[in-house]
């Protein structure tokens, strides 16, 4: 049995009290008819989940947000990582999973690099993840003559085809970062 919840009705605002904090929702806001009506009907637990479906979720996914450090299982993420995650808290967005899908994946490189700069990349260039935790990026590449074969723009030779992974040996791949173009693949296409 749900305890009785506390509200009270302004002309432009809502104000309900539950599980001891006070939460004040604008006439114009989405959730408004919702939250009046579970207040109406004292459906605590209700109104818990649909004011703090970040934390709900946060706490579902095994993510610690304290004092603006986040944590997952345990582990401290990269800095970036961090500010995408509580800039996505703070504004109430709830779909945190392709974060939290990217770090699990993130997180098998064996590379120092990738593991704390490839975020600061990501954020630095709005590069979207998918609800993989897969980054959705672009290659500037030269058309040929056949259908939907490519080749790289440095040397002509490095073939790019719709649907066929792209790799070379690692220890052929550019590992200057600050290369942005470079023989074959680099170090960002290689994270």
């Amino acid at each position: 049995m749900s305890n009785i919840v506390n509200y009270l009705i302004f002309p432009t605002t809502l104000s309900v009290i539950v599980k001891g904090k006070t939460y004040t929702i604008n006439r114009e806001d989405a959730k408004y008819a919702q939250v009046l009506e579970l207040a109406l009907n004292n459906e605590e637990e209700e109104l818990y989940k649909l004011l703090n479906v970040t934390s709900v979720i946060a706490e579902n996914l095994g993510i610690e947000i304290t004092n603006g450090l986040v944590t997952y299982n345990g582990e401290n993420l990269p800095k970036a990582l961090n500010r995408m995650i509580i800039t996505m808290y703070e504004q109430r967005l709830t779909n945190i999973q392709p974060l939290i899908n990217f770090w699990n994946k993130l997180k098998l490189n064996p590379s120092y690099r990738p593991l704390n700069f490839l975020s600061e990349f990501i954020e630095a260039n709005n590069v979207v993840i998918n609800e993989n935790g897969n980054l959705i990026l672009y290659k500037i590449v030269g058309r040929t003559k056949e259908k939907d074969v490519f080749l790289d723009l440095y040397t002509h030779t490095f073939k790019h085809e719709f649907g066929v992974p792209v790799s070379m040996p690692r220890n052929k791949v550019d590992d200057n970062i600050d290369n942005t173009c470079s023989e074959g693949l680099n170090m960002m296409a290689s994270y």
